[in-house]
């Protein structure tokens, strides 16, 4: 069960609500009662029972899954560490408390390129590695298609928690670019979306955890893609 408050307008919030309420019981393993409030005082709070009420912000609405996590640590047993990550998300957020409702970010999408199709690929890669509860959106990124040799440093993919967008460097909408190695990066992308962040002791944040790494070379392409990116990055290719 979830609920807006009465102000806001569910036509353009329901969708964040909805997300927002399965991302939580999927980390809580269990039902939770998620109650969205336009406090300024108060902006996170339990009530127990069966199932657990939790009563937040609507800030909350759009935080990234290491909140989500930190969230579900409250509703179960809350420590210092969810406690930190909490504040830090609710400071960073200060100026927006008591305003008017944002609104979700534009999303301008392009996943056809000249050569790679992302929105085929990566329903593909979906199907065959996550399965249908997987949703992500994807789109060519920015940059250069220029190809330099020898290369610098380049980012081919990113996911945004948030939007949950993957991005693609547009680099890679090359015909000498083989597809295994445009799928493969997709794949370590819709990892991330997958896989929550880890914190140490200090509260920093970590994507590439142990079992991302052991997930990542499980995939039939990880060496032969290693081995192009490798050749890609030394202008061998």
């Amino acid at each position: 069960m979830s609920e807006l408050p009465s102000d806001s307008c569910s036509g353009s919030h329901a969708w964040q609500l909805e997300s927002f309420h399965r991302r939580l019981t999927e980390r809580c393993g269990g039902p939770v009662v998620v109650r969205v409030n336009n406090n300024t005082s108060t902006l996170v709070s339990v009530r127990p029972g069966n199932p657990p009420v939790l009563s937040v912000h609507r800030i909350f609405l759009m935080c990234g899954d290491d909140v989500i996590r930190a969230l579900a640590q409250y509703v179960r047993r809350p420590t210092d560490h969810c406690r930190r990550i909490l504040r830090r998300f609710i400071r960073e957020r200060e100026a927006t408390i008591g305003t008017a409702t944002p609104r979700p970010p534009r999303l301008t999408l392009r996943a056809r390129g000249r050569v790679y199709d992302l929105h085929a690929l990566a329903e593909q890669v979906k199907a065959e590695h996550f399965g249908p509860e997987l949703r992500v959106h994807i789109t060519w990124g920015r940059g250069s298609t220029q190809r330099r040799s020898p290369r610098r440093h380049i980012v081919f993919g990113s996911f945004e928690h948030r939007s949950r967008v993957i991005r693609i460097h547009p680099v890679l909408d090359s015909a000498d670019v083989p597809e295994f190695f445009v799928r493969f990066v997709i794949f370590h992308e819709m990892l991330h979306a997958m896989l929550d962040p880890e914190h140490d002791a200090d509260g920093r944040r970590y994507v590439h955890t142990p079992e991302f790494r052991r997930r990542e070379r499980q995939h039939p392409d990880y060496h032969r893609a290693r081995e192009w990116e490798n050749a890609f990055m030394r202008g061998d290719v």
